[in-house]
């Protein structure tokens, strides 16, 4: 358990700029809590290093955690896999993160059933694919979350590979960098609606009547 800290300016040549999480312990569970990890950094000329301020391969859970301003070659905020790699993110940010390659706030793959609640993913920044989140092969779970102004070619705040996100109560809004807001592959859809969504440039594939698409959410600078 890592509770009120301050992770800043750590340096990997490989994966977890700031937190290295094993995946070869089954079982392991870690919380992070009231934590601020920051200005991390994994060696961004290397293709496998991952995780610029997280690395996961366990079960983890964030809890009023800001990761911010950590960079790396792909999951420039936090990478999480694994079968056991269970991520739940409760009232956290992740902003200003930023990959060479893809991810630049987050990348979720291996495990079934990450889920968000109240969090802010916002101006994130990867070259390829996948502004703000990335998530592949198996489904996750966004509620009350807004992903807004991260930037990439394509997906500049979702892009799902071989799966989809459900979203509620969510706001997807400002996609910079060319990309729309959200954009999949080998997938038929890249989000699923819960209800009560706002996509500001209708990409998404929304599909419930009480969402609101191509509309501008009017939203103002992230402040603490």
């Amino acid at each position: 358990r890592i509770e009120a800290s301050l992770i800043e300016g750590n340096f990997a040549g490989g994966g977890g700029g700031g937190v290295y999480i094993s995946p070869n312990y089954p079982g392991t569970k870690v919380i992070i809590q009231d934590t601020r990890v920051t200005q991390n950094e994994t060696d961004a000329t290397f293709a496998g290093s991952l995780g610029g301020g997280i690395f996961s391969g366990a079960g983890l859970t964030l809890i009023r955690v800001t990761v911010d301003g950590n960079r790396s070659y792909g999951a420039g905020g936090l990478f999480q896999y694994g079968n056991e790699g269970l991520l739940t993110v409760h009232d956290s940010t992740f902003h200003n993160n930023s990959a060479v390659n893809v991810a630049g706030g987050l990348w979720l793959a291996g495990a079934l059933g990450h889920t968000f609640t109240n969090v802010t993913v916002s101006e994130n920044t990867a070259g390829d694919w996948a502004g703000g989140l990335y998530v592949t092969d198996l489904p996750a779970s966004l509620q009350n979350v807004t992903l807004s102004g991260n930037r990439a070619p394509l997906g500049a705040n979702i892009y799902t590979l071989r799966t989809t996100v459900t979203i509620t109560s969510t706001i997807i809004a400002n996609p910079q960098g060319g990309g729309e807001n959200c954009a999949a592959q080998d997938a038929v859809q890249p989000a699923i609606s819960g209800g009560y969504n706002l996509d500001s440039d209708s990409s998404c594939a929304l599909s419930s009547a009480t969402d609101l698409l191509a509309t501008d959410p009017l939203l103002g600078p992230l402040t603490d």
